[in-house]
């Protein structure tokens, strides 16, 4: 039998006679060995593809073998933790709280209406609302100058629904607070005064009022920071930051700590609406203007009688001052306390009553809040050296 390879040409022409027979020769191509080759050539060409994947999966793990041991951890801490009675100490704050916040609503004076328009409308009003926090038993309420302002009637609703006239009994527009009086005919219950000097950023507090009239409403925060002076420019004003949700209706209504305690007055935010940033009035200050707003129905403001501005790096260099900080008094105004006290055009306080006076807003509030005809010693620099004066307070007038 002949064997023929697939690649062997054969030339035969019919009736020819064939040639002498000679032994065939089969060539079998190596297919086996030329699949395992792919095969192998595939598998280093993945294997080169994936390695840079491969070392980033195993970097990975290193890292996240820290991460996860923490997680682990934390996890395990977690099951210590009582979640249902941190929620139900949570629960505790509105609730101890509520009976003590009331709903404002004011009527006022139209006072938008353009001159020829008020003429033949004398006595149109409008309506507005606010918050407000009962602080003494007898009725008496805090909240902000701005929600009363301009008022030609004033109600209290109770957190029962039942609604009372307010009196308004003073009102301090540079600090935006008044105080207002209901008569229930009963003991209300008062919500006690907390240290705002307490808080510090991170601090728990919640803010409780009826946002657009929204009664019963309670957010929480944290204090975000304090003593923040140039929100609104004034002197007389500084604030706790919160991130407290407060919105329109807010004004007026109590911002309290974990105790439930009374720490601000909240007051302001950043834009029409709640965007993250919320402003309270601090209840060590507030607590202050309330007590002479019951009592006397204003408040009394101690007073210097200067103008003044903030030391910059060319007045100290000027001045031979050690540093750039403190206050350059401009003018003193004749008959003043500052007059009096021996302060003169050129000094430079850097020191209230034994408080840095770093700018003008803080001289402006150490003084405001100083007891009238209280003597405070004031450092100054005179020429460049060091003097101490002994000032008596006086009363800012009205006008200033």
């Amino acid at each position: 039998m002949e064997y023929h390879s697939p690649f062997e040409t054969r030339n035969e022409t019919p009736g020819a006679e064939s040639p002498t027979e000679r032994p065939s020769v089969t060539v079998v191509f190596p297919w086996s060995s030329l699949i395992w080759g792919i095969v192998a050539i595939t598998a280093l060409v993945v294997t080169l593809a994936s390695l840079p994947t491969l070392v980033e999966n195993v970097a990975a793990a290193v890292r996240r073998g820290p991460e996860r041991a923490a997680a682990e951890a934390a996890r395990e801490a977690l099951t210590g933790v009582n979640a249902k009675s941190l929620s139900a100490g949570f629960e505790l704050i509105p609730k101890a709280v509520a009976p003590s916040v009331v709903h404002i609503n004011v009527v006022q004076r139209d006072t938008n209406l353009p001159d020829e328009l008020a003429q033949l409308v004398p006595h149109r009003e409008m309506s507005s609302q606010g918050s407000g926090a009962i602080v003494d038993p007898a009725g008496y309420v805090v909240t902000n100058y701005h929600v009363v302002q301009g008022a030609t009637k004033v109600e209290v609703k109770l957190s029962d629904g039942s609604v009372f006239p307010a009196e308004r009994i003073g009102a301090d527009p540079l600090f935006d607070l008044a105080v207002l009086k209901i008569n229930a005919g009963r003991q209300l219950t008062a919500l006690p005064w907390g240290d705002s000097d307490e808080l510090v950023p991170g601090s728990l507090v919640w803010a409780l009022g009826s946002p657009f009239g929204l009664d019963h409403t309670v957010t929480f925060g944290i204090v975000s920071a304090t003593e923040r002076t140039a929100v609104s420019g004034n002197p007389f004003q500084y604030f706790l930051q919160t991130d407290a949700a407060v919105n329109p209706g807010n004004s007026g209504g109590p911002l309290v700590n974990v105790r439930g305690e009374l720490v601000g007055i909240n007051t302001a935010i950043v834009g029409p609406s709640y965007q993250g940033i919320s402003f309270s009035l601090p209840s060590n200050r507030a607590k202050k203007v309330y007590e002479q707003l019951k009592d006397n129905g204003s408040v009394a403001r101690g007073w210097l009688g200067v103008e003044m501005a903030d030391v910059t790096e060319d007045i100290a260099q000027s001045l031979s001052l050690p540093e750039a900080t403190g206050v350059l008094v401009k003018t003193v105004i004749r008959g003043t306390p500052a007059a009096e006290g021996g302060l003169r055009p050129a000094d430079v306080v850097v020191e209230w009553d034994g408080h840095p006076v770093p700018d003008r807003m803080t001289l402006v509030r150490l003084v405001a809040d100083t007891a009238v005809g209280s003597s405070v010693k004031v450092e100054v620099y005179r020429r460049g050296q060091p003097t101490t004066l002994t000032i008596t307070v006086g009363q800012r007038p009205n006008e200033f």
